[in-house]
């Protein structure tokens, strides 16, 4: 049984896993899918980092939900927009059918260590 069987996975893109590690990445905003993006205080996840590694995350608030329209400026700029405007530009790439009137999901997290668990199908060879 890997590791993987156990635990949910957040995927990201490569460039998140140094600013994660560090600590000045801890949130991250998605498109709402509950079977996707429900969690839990305290649980932890795979962190998925498209540069090639697997990371145990803790999830340090229960996931937020808001219509975008809503999203404070503040929580876009927590996560390294300049404000929602810039953020909802940035997440249409990902969600090309993304409106204001959706739900997204504030995921909130912290990394449990700086070992990888593993190396993922994007590790180069």
């Amino acid at each position: 049984m890997s590791y993987r069987d156990s635990h949910k996975v957040l995927v990201f893109a490569g460039e998140h896993l140094e600013p994660s590690l560090s600590g000045i990445k801890q949130i991250t905003i998605r498109k709402y899918r509950p079977e996707a993006h429900d969690f839990k205080k305290d649980e932890l996840v795979i962190g998925e980092f498209l540069n090639g590694y697997d990371m145990l995350l803790q999830i340090i608030a229960d996931t937020e939900t808001v219509p975008f329209r809503d999203l404070p400026d503040q929580t876009a700029r927590e996560d390294g927009y300049i404000n929602r405007e810039e953020a909802f530009l940035d997440l249409k790439k990902y969600y090309p059918n993304l409106t204001k009137n959706e739900k997204i999901a504030i995921i909130r997290y912290r990394m449990v260590g700086h070992t990888p668990l593993g190396r993922n199908k994007h590790c180069p060879e």
